[in-house]
């Protein structure tokens, strides 16, 4: 099939053979940033999909028609996308969250939402975002897709409702450590990895992770984890000390000030580098490394990983990890119609770089690798 690569897919349902074609050329629009898609042979879409070639002939010339498929001399054929039928698309998302979480102003989720609108607008596709508390969860009326973020509510409840009811499910991040389709996630693990290498270059030999949610529940937190340990080359110094505490749920600066003088009691001397998913722990383990008397970030660096903004606390310039969320809302946006098109075929995972922002409480050492590009 020469370098042509095409996505398997299941074993073929009962549809009309023209159906199945259209569903899965969606798909390859859908799931592709492309304005214009490479199309396989007739011969070869035919063998893929187990139907006739004069079906595929048939709907390609019916693509042509409509000006969507044009074909260069050399080149194959290519499909182009119907901007016409985004403009006039109503997608409902219904998210795993209490109303009240999801409407918060400036919190995590609030500017995921702001993102995933903006991305919305500009694909001209009209979103309406429903929280799970506003609808009666077990009937499929007045869902197209479900959402399903990282959270403590609801999540085994939606995800069970959405499968019984055969909803597409999309994921914002990987929603298994061996997950490979149906999610949008940033890139946890590298950046996470860029922050462990900048630690050992400084010299820090006691680090601590923080984190809010337990690490057997958070596929987020275990590539942070395993991202830091790689770029700490942990194992390999016997001098190197790395442990995780966990809030049990909070993640107010109270909660990140707690941990650190839990560390302190635990072994009687302080952590000299620490890194929490959340900005806010990130700020209270940072107040309490100060009220203790170390000079940071000299002998003690603090980085977050929300990338929230912070203009009241006392260092609003806080090393931290941001999402890229408007990126992240373009792309849910995107696997969110793919999956729509082709409801019964899984879409390829996503994952997106993140960047840095503040740099204030990591050295200039450890600034040149974190904010290099």
């Amino acid at each position: 099939m020469n370098n042509l690569l095409l996505p398997m897919l299941p074993p073929a349902r009962k549809n009309q053979a023209s159906e199945k074609i259209s569903a899965y050329l969606d798909q390859l629009v859908f799931a592709s940033e492309a304005e214009e898609i490479r199309l396989p042979s007739v011969r070869q879409l035919a063998a893929h999909l187990g139907v006739s070639a004069s079906t595929v002939a048939i709907v390609y010339r019916r693509l042509k028609e409509e000006g969507r498929l044009q074909s260069h001399a050399g080149s194959g054929s290519f499909l182009k996308r119907d901007r016409r039928a985004r403009s006039d698309q109503h997608i409902r998302l219904t998210v795993n969250l209490p109303t009240e979480d999801a409407v918060s102003t400036g919190t995590w989720y609030s500017q995921l939402f702001g993102g995933l609108t903006m991305a919305a607008m500009d694909a001209r596709v009209r979103l309406t975002i429903q929280t799970f508390d506003t609808l009666p969860p077990f009937t499929p009326t007045g869902h197209d897709v479900a959402l399903i973020v990282p959270a403590s509510f609801y999540r085994a409840d939606l995800t069970a409702w959405a499968r019984a009811h055969r909803l597409p499910e999309v994921y914002l991040n990987p929603p298994s450590d061996n997950a490979t389709e149906n999610f949008v996630s940033a890139d946890y693990f590298k950046a996470s990895e860029r922050l462990g290498r900048a630690f050992l270059r400084a010299g820090r030999r006691r680090i601590l992770f923080i984190a809010n949610t337990a690490y057997h529940r958070s596929t987020s937190n275990r590539l942070r984890i395993s991202g830091l340990l790689s770029g700490l080359e942990y194992g390999s110094d016997d001098s190197l000390h790395f442990e995780v505490f966990f809030t049990g749920e909070a993640t107010d600066a109270a909660a990140g000030g707690r941990q650190v003088a839990r560390y302190f009691e635990k072994h009687g001397v302080l952590p000299d580098a620490i890194y929490t998913p959340g900005d806010f722990l990130a700020i209270g383990a940072y107040r309490e490394l100060a009220a203790r008397g170390l000079e940071l970030p000299r002998e003690a660096g603090v980085v977050g990983g929300t990338g929230l903004a912070l203009d009241r606390t006392e260092c609003p310039q806080l090393t931290r990890i941001t999402h890229p969320y408007e990126a992240l809302g373009r792309e849910i946006v995107a696997v969110v119609q793919a999956r729509l098109a082709a409801p019964h075929q899984s879409i390829p995972g996503r994952i997106l770089p993140m960047a840095w922002l503040g740099g204030a409480s990591t050295t200039p050492e450890e600034n040149t690798l974190l904010f290099s590009a």
